[in-house]
């Protein structure tokens, strides 16, 4: 996926890309508690559900999402086990007052009591994940590749959706030179569909 992603961004015209387990409008995503290092659940109480999101290094700049506090997730992030985590504005605003306040304190997706600690080193703002309409989802964002997460040592997506930032979106060229891109890393790796954004929130 990283070496997909590099011939990718490598295309001509594009200015960002990156991938991701759920992408906005595309009517996906899991969702579950987040605990909060330090926080404690009263007794009958459960911990809010979010949205677990899966990001790769660039992402975010890829989507245009606006990097509110702090940074994104790096290959290194990665390479080191992954023990980081961006939230969402809002999520974000129901811990301190101010966003940026947030960074480093730790989440890890609950109830996995054995996972390893999040450090969180960003806070993006609140995407209207799934519609246009309605509340936008909180949101929890980890590395694509994690350690110790999930009750597994490691834990990985098996099928992403990569997103490019190109003002060629609408040449048809684009998109061969997408698919020459990933078959030149796995040739056995479907492309499964093509869209543009702006296909997604039209029929969204």
């Amino acid at each position: 996926q990283h070496e997909m992603l590099d011939n990718i961004a490598a295309i001509p015209g594009a200015v960002a890309a990156g991938f991701a387990s759920d992408i906005p409008m595309d009517a996906g995503g899991n969702n579950g508690p987040v605990s909060i290092e330090g926080q404690a659940v009263a007794s009958g109480d459960t911990l809010r559900g979010r949205r677990w999101i899966r990001v790769s290094p660039g992402y975010f700049a890829a989507m245009g999402t606006r990097l509110i506090a702090g940074r994104e997730v790096t290959w290194n992030d990665i390479e080191t086990g992954g023990r980081v985590a961006l939230i969402s504005e809002d999520f974000a605003r129901e811990l301190a007052a101010e966003p940026a306040d947030v960074l480093g304190k730790r989440i890890r997706p609950g109830p996995f009591t054995q996972d390893d600690w999040r450090e969180v080193i960003g806070v993006v703002q609140t995407v209207q994940q799934d519609s246009l309409s309605g509340a936008a989802p909180s949101a929890a964002y980890f590395p694509v590749l994690t350690e110790r997460m999930f009750n597994a040592p490691i834990a990985g997506t098996s099928s992403d959706a990569f997103v490019i930032r190109s003002e060629r979106a609408d040449v048809s060229s684009l998109v061969e030179e997408i698919r020459r891109a990933v078959r030149s890393v796995s040739a056995s790796v479907p492309v499964a569909q093509e869209r543009t954004m702006r296909d997604l929130y039209a029929a969204s």
